[in-house]
């Protein structure tokens, strides 16, 4: 393996661990679901978000670290149409209905360092898929990030 892609490795690997330990830590200083029924309905529509990005992209195809894969497709139908980043944008619905739901200050950090951890990764993301599809700048200009 080259230098660069042992370093976009581990930079993925704690980028993902980043992302688990905000949404853990989000998870256990609360209830796990919001209580409100405006809040748990909006956390069960982002669920479904999230499963159905998963399930347009494929089970198989799906890679949790922000690298594509060698066998990789520029998917852009289902909510990839519109969302470029639909999975991070369900965890972040999902867990800010959390923080709304049971505020404190110490939920609060952790779901701005959540925000911070998933803005990092999508960037990250962002550069490793502009140099893996041609179409991905024109992609980009056509979707919301």
């Amino acid at each position: 393996m080259r230098k660069k892609e042992l370093k976009n490795k581990q930079i993925a690997y704690l980028l993902v661990f980043f992302q688990f330990i905000g949404l853990s830590l989000i998870l256990m200083t609360g209830p796990l679901m919001a209580r409100g029924p405006v809040l748990f309905s909006i956390q069960m529509l982002s669920i479904v978000l999230g499963v159905w990005a998963v399930l347009v992209m494929r089970i198989g195809h799906f890679n949790i670290l922000p690298l594509p894969q060698e066998r990789a497709q520029l998917i852009s139908k289902g909510p990839y149409s519109i969302i470029r980043h639909p999975m991070y944008t369900s965890i972040l619905i999902f867990t800010l209905m959390h923080l709304i739901n049971d505020y404190s200050h110490l939920r609060f950090f952790i779901f701005i360092g959540l925000c911070m951890a998933l803005i990092w990764k999508l960037n990250f993301e962002e550069k490793q898929l502009l140099l893996k599809f041609d179409d991905y700048s024109e992609y980009r200009n056509k979707t919301y990030g």
